[in-house]
């Protein structure tokens, strides 16, 4: 705000109309899209990922998750694992 003399209300009223949601509500989406990412490549476990991520606890991490995408951290890594033995049947 200090750097473009522009107030925090207008920063987020300019973010909010280019990007298409709140500030906050975009950089969930980014943990939660990098959250994924984690499950995916499968080096990490959830609670390794909700540390990563900077989430107070796993059970917030996985709460926040199934809020955000309809189905727990656990729930999405079995269905990576059924579409991908289903990939190599």
């Amino acid at each position: 705000c200090d750097r473009f003399a522009i107030g925090r209300t207008q920063i987020s009223i300019m973010f909010k109309k280019r990007v298409g949601c709140g500030v906050i509500e975009y950089m969930n989406q980014l943990k939660i899209d990098r959250a994924k990412t984690y499950i995916r490549e499968d080096v990490y476990n959830l609670t390794e990922i909700s540390e990563l991520l900077g989430y107070s606890s796993v059970h917030y991490f996985s709460r926040h998750f199934k809020k955000t995408t309809d189905m727990t951290p656990s729930e999405y890594a079995k269905t990576l694992s059924k579409g991908f033995t289903r990939i190599t049947k």
